[in-house]
């Protein structure tokens, strides 16, 4: 029987436009505030929280683009994470694009919203069959 992980999340209204959901988690050790985006398929840093990551180690990718976050694509560098913690699940060398979020922590400043460092994608959300319960406000990992 697989081990249910489970992580308070905070469901946040962006007016018209829906919700984001967050969480907390440790990249490299260092806390992150962490968007979940189920609709993301790979996870992202924002440049300006991995700028702060001083034992972030960079690689090469074939394809440094990356579509999603704005109108067009934006070039993105990528990183390998030495772990990725949330609570007692611990990922490691996870590969995460790093890419300029500027333009939406604009919006997210307009809406009082604190920014996020982390976007979770679908991969880690996939590998770990998780779900998010809204009523009971939590991130349920299975491992």
């Amino acid at each position: 029987m697989k081990k249910k992980i489970k992580i308070p999340i905070k469901v946040v209204q962006l007016g018209e436009e829906g919700t984001h959901i967050f969480c907390k988690a440790k990249v490299n050790g260092k806390k992150a505030r962490v968007l979940i985006d189920t609709g993301a398929s790979k996870t992202v840093l924002a440049k300006s929280f991995a700028d702060k990551i001083k034992d972030l180690k960079k690689v090469a990718v074939d394809d440094n683009s990356t579509s999603g976050i704005g109108p067009e694509a934006v070039e993105a560098t990528f990183a390998k994470l030495k772990k990725l913690q949330f609570k007692s699940l611990v990922i490691k060398k996870l590969v995460v694009g790093t890419i300029d979020v500027s333009h939406v922590k604009t919006m997210y400043d307009s809406l009082g919203i604190k920014p996020f460092d982390l976007i979770l994608g679908g991969e880690v959300l996939e590998r770990y069959d998780a779900v998010i319960d809204y009523r009971k406000e939590l991130l349920i990992f299975n491992v």
